[in-house]
């Protein structure tokens, strides 16, 4: 009923919306059949560009020369030093930053373990 009273009132009572819909009306739906039509079965283009056999190359080139750098110099985001380095910059953090995160991690595993241990 609501959204009867609100389309009346917009048709109805708002002179300015109506004209507007009676300008624009004809030529939004020229342009949205025109848009259905080009996506039909039919259409020769029935796929998304990433699915063509060019992009798929380039992408596992992109992922073997990546894979090929982490293995020359190393995975950034696995290292087993004892400070706490920033990953963009590789700025060593100082050392009570470094203490209240292994404190906080600590924290976070005995209360992980402890939870678990109560719900089994």
């Amino acid at each position: 009923m609501y959204c009867e009273r609100v389309w009346w009132y917009c048709w109805t009572e708002n002179s300015s919306a109506f004209r507007k819909w009676m300008l624009a009306g004809p030529e939004q739906a020229r342009k949205l059949k025109e848009f259905e039509a080009s996506f039909s079965e039919g259409s020769e283009m029935s796929y998304h560009h990433e699915e063509v056999l060019p992009t798929h190359q380039s992408f596992r080139e992109h992922v073997l020369i990546l894979a090929k750098t982490i293995s020359d110099m190393g995975n950034p985001f696995i290292n087993d030093t004892a400070e706490l380095l920033m990953l963009d910059t590789c700025d060593v953090m100082n050392e009570s930053v470094t203490s209240t995160v292994h404190t906080v991690d600590n924290l976070g595993r005995a209360s992980m373990v402890n939870t678990t241990s109560q719900l089994w």
